[in-house]
């Protein structure tokens, strides 16, 4: 069977081997978030609440990860809980200083929306994000 190309590649196939090839260098935080994320049930977003962030900040979250890992034949990100996971992380496992610093990503990211869309991430179509 011969090796796909990088072209013939999706995006889960992608994150799965560069997970694979970073498995060697991943921090003993990270590790430990990941081990003690799998335990956790799946809630769905109406009863959820996060710790880590805002309502409006979890909201962004799930829409840019469900951007990246979309639903397919498989669960997207959002349906998978990506956003909770995360959210877990930044609460339990990062510093308060990497926590700001991840938030003030995602308030970067709904900034740069504003200025070349004219609105918040969340309100831009999908061709615009």
């Amino acid at each position: 069977m011969r090796e796909r190309s990088l072209d013939e590649m999706n995006r889960r196939e992608a994150l799965r081997r560069t997970a694979l090839m970073l498995g060697g260098v991943l921090s003993a935080p990270t590790i430990t978030a990941f081990l003690g994320g799998c335990d956790v049930r799946r809630v769905p977003d109406d009863q959820w609440v996060p710790r880590a962030m805002d309502q409006q900040q979890a909201d962004l979250l799930a829409t840019v990860t469900e951007h990246i890992i979309p639903e397919t034949d498989t669960p997207g990100a959002r349906a998978a809980g990506v956003h909770q996971f995360i959210d877990l992380m930044l609460a339990e496992y990062y510093p308060p200083s990497e926590r700001q610093r991840f938030l003030a990503g995602l308030a970067d990211l709904d900034q740069r929306a504003r200025r070349s869309g004219g609105r918040p991430f969340l309100r831009c179509s999908a061709e615009q994000r």
